[in-house]
Parts: C-alpha cells; structure tokens; sequence
C-alpha cells in the first residue's frame, strides 16, 4: 500500500533534522586532567596524541606555542618546530612545566570521517526514504530507484559532512595548572565546552588585551560561569561564551560610552553589553571596555 504523501515528507525531514542534529555535533571539546596517582601515564597520553597532529602549547603568560612531538616529564614539556625555511621538524623548544597551563590537540581527521559517515547517511536518507515509502512492494525496479536517488544524495552528503567535519575538528584539551577540580584552566575549559571551533582564540586574545591594559591594576576572576574583570573589588568588565559568539558585559551605561559602530546594547540602568564573534575587530572591543575601566577608575 502507498503510504500518504504526508509521511513521506514527515519522514525524509525527521531524518534531515535528526542527523543534521548530530553534525551539529561534532567538533567537540575534549577536557583531560591528570590523576594524581598517574601523571606519567597522563604525560604518555599526551605524547601518543601529539605523534603527527598539530598541538597548541598554551602557557600560564597568555603566549601560545605551536609544535608536534610533545614530550612532557614533571620537570619540562618540549615539543619540535618547523624550520622557517625548510619547513621541517628539525627545532625542539622547551619551557618549565610549571609555565603550561594547557595543550590542545585539533583531530581534523577523525571529525572529517565522522562528518563524511554522517552526512553520507543523511544523503541517503533524504534521497532514499521517499522513494521507499511511495513503493508498493520490493521489486528490482524499486530497489533500483532506491539504490539510485540514495546513492547520488548520499554522494553529496559525504563531501559536504567531511567539509564540515574538517571545519569543526574534535579538540583534546589537556590541563596541567594544579590538576584541581576549581583551578582555572578547568573552569575555563568547562565554559568553552559545546562553544564552536574559533571561540577559544577569541576568549585567549581578548584576555591577554584586557590584562595587558594596566597589569598592576587589573585583576581576572575565572568563575564556573564568567570570567571577570576588576580593579580592586569594583568590576568593571565580564565575559562569557555562547555558540559562536563572546559577550562582553560593562560597567557603563551605553550613553556614557564613545560606540560609532553602535555595538553597545543596555543590560541594565547602569551596564551595557556587546558581543564578538571569531574575526570581529578586536581594536574596537578593546576601545569599549577601556571606556568601562577608565570611568570605575575615576570613581564614576
């Protein structure tokens, strides 16, 4: 029996969400402390999944280092280095451990098969369901159609779910910063969790800005949900993370703040807030929240 038109689109667009869903999925953050009982067994994990992959040594002065072979002992992380000319692995640097505050590691491979098995079944499904549900029995000519439609839709799907796997990678972070439920890194870690691929960058960048605006005078808290920024006990900065984007929240009413570019939204009678994606301009966020600080400095 021909099953109605209206289950046919019910069911190619249940499988086009419910998969869809999943590729939204991927590029997933990964966050590893060490045991305490094992830290040589978390130094080798590290080790063995930075053999070929491209890792990013994040230490605790807000530089960033990038290399390959990652060797960590209680004493030193070192990790090799391209050479400037001949672009191969020939330089080895190192650094105190106890200046790391964290290593990622980007698993483009592993998110593009994920995406390409994903979006190759999506294909399938979108081309093949239809024509399976509007079939009146299993003869050759319908399997045929099925095989067909499927086949091609599927085609697609894999190409465009192993270009959006690649383009949102799974990521390993690994900590290293007192290895405690509560230090930093971790709350950190745990904020930039289910944010998508750019987003860390954003939060790293923007950190080192506002504390390189008066490291005497500014002081950060990473909390469970916000990072703050205060001068004394008086905040005059917050920042948290969503999707895609970093939310600024300032001190300021969006009246009292120089804004041409007309980013500025009212939080409250006495704050305002804007938001910065990956490749936003960075200058003029920075001129925003240096108007919030100057006025709590001035008492105002």
């Amino acid at each position: 029996m021909t099953s109605p038109a209206w289950f046919s689109v019910w069911m190619r667009t249940t499988t086009f969400l419910l998969m869809g869903g999943w590729m939204v999925g991927l590029g997933c953050v990964r966050t590893h402390t060490a045991p305490l009982e094992d830290k040589e067994g978390y130094y080798r994990v590290i080790e063995t999944a930075t053999q070929g992959r491209l890792a990013r040594i994040r230490l605790n002065s807000g530089d960033e280092q990038t290399g390959m072979q990652v060797r960590v002992t209680v004493d030193s992380v070192s990790w090799m280095t391209p050479d400037p000319v001949t672009r191969v692995l020939s330089r080895r640097q190192s650094v105190p451990a106890s200046g790391v505050r964290e290593i990622t590691v980007v698993r483009h491979g592993k998110s593009t098969l994920i995406g390409a098995a994903i979006g190759a079944a999506i294909g399938f499904g979108f081309g093949g369901l239809p024509t399976l549900n509007h079939s009146s029995g299993a003869s050759m000519s319908v399997t045929r159609r099925i095989l067909l439609f499927g086949s091609a839709f599927g085609s697609v799907g894999l190409i465009g779910g192993a270009i959006a796997g690649y383009k949102k990678p799974v990521r390993d972070i690994f900590l290293f910063d007192e290895y405690l439920a509560d230090s930093p890194s971790l709350l950190l870690a745990k904020q930039l969790k289910g944010t998508q691929v750019g987003v860390d960058e954003v939060v790293n960048r923007l950190r080192k800005m506002i504390a390189g605006i008066d490291p005497k005078q500014v002081r950060e808290e990473i909390t469970a949900t916000n990072i703050v920024y205060r001068i004394g006990d008086t905040p005059f900065c917050m920042m948290s993370m969503e999707g895609r984007r970093v939310n600024l929240y300032l001190s300021v009413r969006q009246l009292d703040v120089a804004d041409p570019q007309g980013l500025l939204r009212r939080w409250s009678s006495n704050e305002s807030w804007f938001s910065i994606t990956p490749g936003g301009d960075y200058e003029y966020a920075l001129s925003l929240i240096l108007q919030a600080y100057r006025r709590v400095l001035a008492g105002g």
